[in-house]
């Protein structure tokens, strides 16, 4: 796995302060690098192949129907205490 793909893991498993799963756009603006929509979507694929994360239908969200991904309990092991924030350049 990236470290990419670790950080985009990482957005996924903190979720939103509310306790709800991110969908793709909060996870654009959230991982700690710049990113395109089309390349965060093909790492959130790899990563359901992996069995890291879910898709779960889409949601009516500010407006828009959107994607919501959820982790897997793998998904969390993943990125459990062996990786810190600062090794994929999150601030907390």
């Amino acid at each position: 796995m990236t470290k990419k793909q670790r950080a985009i893991l990482m957005v996924v498993n903190r979720g939103n302060p509310d306790g709800s799963f991110v969908d793709v756009d909060q996870i654009i603006e959230r991982v700690p690098y710049p990113a395109r929509k089309d390349a965060i979507k093909l790492s959130l694929r790899i990563l359901e192949g992996h069995g890291c994360i879910r898709r779960l239908p889409l949601e009516k969200r500010r407006g828009q129907k959107r994607r919501v991904i959820a982790p897997t309990p793998k998904g969390m092991q993943v990125t459990a205490p062996a990786l810190s924030a600062s090794e994929i350049g999150v601030s907390l």
